[in-house]
């Protein structure tokens, strides 16, 4: 792997892990998965990070509700629970640092459901900036405000047209991936400009 990523003058920067963040007993499979993908990811001394994402809420491939769509208080603090839990592991037993990624159709995908997580924890971010579009938040506000707490970022933007036909059709999520729905940077909805502005402005280096 490393012959093939200085070949392309790339260097691994994270692991990402994704699973269903609402059960204790997959939780504890995630970390499992984690304990043997940190043998790889320790070679590497530029791989700083883990990403994790909660499960879809949705069949990726058919569309079809698969769990709860909103959590209660009682299930979102298990929630957040078993965020923690990885964290404090990855932490404590590697060095490396966790960060959320919302994602569309997960239980953490809008802007209020994201600033929700970070009220009630100090789990820092992955901003995905297409995500974030997709779900109509705004991602240069966003950063611009909660910036803090975000040392990792996924650029890519969304193609609006491509959701609302999905939306019209009926089309799973992959499905609408497989159509372009997140697009480069310059051929979505995020103001991309807007964007490198606000990181020149908070002089971002992570």
């Amino acid at each position: 792997m490393k012959e093939e990523l200085e070949k392309r003058s790339l260097e691994l920067t994270a692991t990402t892990l994704v699973g269903d963040l609402t059960s204790s007993s997959k939780t504890e499979k995630l970390i499992a998965l984690l304990d043997d993908m940190s043998e790889l990811q320790l070679r590497f001394e530029s791989a700083k990070y883990v990403v994790l994402i909660d499960d879809c809420y949705a069949d990726l491939f058919s569309g079809e509700l698969i769990r709860p769509q909103f959590l209660n208080e009682v299930e979102w603090s298990k929630f957040i629970k078993n965020i923690i839990k990885i964290r404090d592991h990855v932490r404590t037993n590697y060095g490396l640092e966790v960060v959320f990624h919302p994602h569309a159709q997960s239980h953490v995908e809008t802007e209020e459901q994201i600033e929700k997580l970070l009220n009630d924890t100090d789990i820092n971010l992955c901003l995905d900036t297409g995500h974030h579009a997709y779900t109509d938040g705004d991602p240069v506000a966003f950063m611009h405000k909660h910036y803090q707490p975000i040392p990792y970022l996924h650029l890519k933007s969304c193609d609006l047209k491509v959701r609302e036909k999905m939306k019209r059709e009926g089309w799973s999520f992959a499905k609408a991936v497989s159509e372009d729905v997140m697009c480069e940077p310059e051929l979505g909805v995020v103001d991309m400009k807007a964007f490198m502005k606000v990181l020149e402005d908070i002089n971002f280096d992570k």
